[in-house]
């Protein structure tokens, strides 16, 4: 067959490989839009949803009584340390009780002992620990795992905390989930946590949601009375953590979410997440309540159109609000809301 012919023939074949690409990705859009209506019709069936049990002060001077587990990956790099030191020194403000596990990836004693001399305080002891052998970097979030199951045996934790080396996690924050889950808890739905950066002027950004959210189209429970809706969007915000009570942990670690491969055969969680941050995907995906996009949920107000700032978390190096060839963190927080 003459080389011209060929060329044609496998143009022709190149051709209908990419129609029939085109074909499919289409059908897959038009699928996944006709699965959201449909869940979100099922969510107008849902009873009690417009009467949540909501205060909405967070007031700090009522510290709950909390033993909290806290396991923080951190992959050796000098220049993080910085955000690691403030992560951990403020962990001494969200409990009284903390057992703080760092995972890392170093084995240089140089490097452990720099770490024991940073962090370790009167307060706080961390244990560090180094993961050898690993198949693959991407794995080491997946370590905490082992861990969190170690701690859970001890009854005297109330609640575990598996974050990022960058994610600062304030008091604010842990009153608003402790609060936020005793209103959620008869919907099966969990208190999530939006991550934000500042650029050069001090300006909030949303990192991970990326689009404008319009709070009628979103399943949702709410109440007018207190001006608050905790909504669920159909790609949850990502949060590079996630914090459990007992019940919760429970559910986590005897479940199939805490396997790396549970959502493979997804392609709304194969395609959202990759393998290292399914690590703090925890509970999102899973026994998720008719009605409902996932099980992760976040207060607007509903007046002002806006998120609630004790949800937020502050994503320390702030390294995508300012660099324009990246696609996150490019939404300016105080019009995420519609």
């Amino acid at each position: 067959m003459p080389v011209s012919r060929k060329l044609k023939k496998m143009k022709f074949y190149l051709f209908i490989i990419e129609l029939l690409r085109k074909i499919s990705k289409s059908f897959v859009k038009k699928q996944n839009i006709l699965l959201r209506l449909k869940i979100y019709s099922k969510w107008k069936k849902v009873n009690g949803t417009d009467n949540i049990d909501w205060d909405e002060n967070i007031e700090l001077n009522e510290t709950p009584e909390t033993k909290i587990a806290v396991c923080i990956v951190f992959f050796y790099t000098e220049k993080k340390i910085v955000h690691l030191k403030k992560v951990c020194s403020e962990l001494i403000n969200i409990s009284k009780k903390v057992d703080l596990t760092i995972i890392t990836n170093t084995s240089k004693k140089e490097n452990i002992i720099k770490l024991e001399q940073l962090l370790n305080t009167e307060l706080i002891k961390v244990d560090i620990i180094n993961v050898k052998n690993l198949i693959h970097p991407y794995l080491l979030p997946w370590c905490h795992t082992e861990i969190m199951k170690k701690k859970f045996e001890d009854k005297s934790f109330t609640h575990f905390l598996f974050t990022e080396d960058d994610i600062l996690v304030l008091p604010k924050n842990i009153f608003y989930w402790i609060k936020a889950r005793k209103s959620l808890k008869k919907f099966n739905l969990i208190p999530s946590f939006i991550r934000y950066e500042k650029n050069k002027l001090n300006v909030k950004y949303s990192l991970d949601i990326r689009n404008k959210i319009k709070i009628k189209y979103t399943p949702r429970v709410f109440s007018n009375k207190n001006n608050i809706a905790f909504i669920n969007t159909v790609l949850p915000p990502f949060q590079g953590m996630y914090f459990y009570d007992r019940e919760l942990m429970d559910e986590y670690l005897n479940g199939s979410a805490i396997s790396p491969d549970y959502g493979f055969f997804s392609s709304e969680i194969r395609d959202a997440y990759l393998i290292r941050e399914r690590a703090s995907m925890g509970l999102t995906h899973y026994n998720v309540p008719e009605g409902f996009y996932n099980r992760y949920v976040f207060p607007v107000s509903l007046k002002e159109k806006s998120v609630k700032d004790y949800c937020l978390l502050h994503h320390l190096p702030n390294k995508y609000a300012d660099d324009s060839s990246e696609p996150f963190g490019k939404t300016l927080l105080s019009e995420l809301i519609k």
